[in-house]
């Protein structure tokens, strides 16, 4: 099991909404007012059997995951991290090949690489 389907088998949507939203229980799910855009009326749907969230007025939703980078701002990862450590749940290196400025770090890397190898090849044909 990977790390999001760990956080996602852990996390309650439930709870998780719960902390920023006020949730008004309606047959088997709940409703709020969105904390993503302004409105006075609830639009916010809560499924817990299913373990998502959607909004009828600005149609942002998804899973645990997804209600937290909308709400806290956060990238994938930074949203993964921060449901792992509340639930306790072991967060894996992050390797630099997991971000977009890794793989450019690396492609840069390997530019220089065979930069290098073109210079040291054309500094050996100058000595001979």
């Amino acid at each position: 099991m990977d790390l999001k389907e760990q956080i996602l088998s852990r996390a309650d949507i439930l709870e998780v909404v719960s902390e920023h939203v006020s949730l008004k229980k309606t047959g088997s799910r709940y409703f709020g007012c969105c904390p993503i855009h302004k409105e006075k009326t609830p639009s916010l749907c809560v499924n817990p059997q299913m373990q998502t969230w959607h909004c009828f007025g600005c149609g942002a939703g998804g899973n645990a995951i997804d209600f937290v980078m909308a709400v806290q701002n956060l990238t994938f990862w930074d949203a993964m991290v921060f449901l792992a450590k509340r639930y306790d749940i072991k967060i894996p290196e992050r390797r630099p090949e997991d971000t977009a400025e890794g793989l450019r770090a690396i492609a840069m890397y390997e530019a220089n690489k065979q930069a290098q190898r073109f210079f040291i090849q054309e500094l050996e044909k100058s000595e001979r």
